[in-house]
């Protein structure tokens, strides 16, 4: 009955190895899942063939009633 929760963090590049040494020490399990750029490069995917698609700003409307 319970809910998968997973932690989202950034880290910067040169900390890339202090980070791989307490991902083995503490034996979490960490995915890298993209990085920060430049805010003037837009938020962008990368698809499975290996190109960038830009992906336009949205948000989730907390209260916004379903069906409008």
């Amino acid at each position: 009955g319970g809910e998968d929760y997973e932690l989202l963090f950034t880290a910067r590049p040169e900390w890339e190895g202090l980070l791989a040494g307490l991902v083995r020490r503490l034996r979490v399990p960490v995915t890298r899942i993209g990085s920060v750029r430049p805010a003037r490069e837009g938020i962008r995917l990368l698809t499975p063939e290996g190109r960038y698609r830009p992906l336009p700003p949205a948000a989730f409307e907390h209260f916004r009633k379903s069906g409008r």
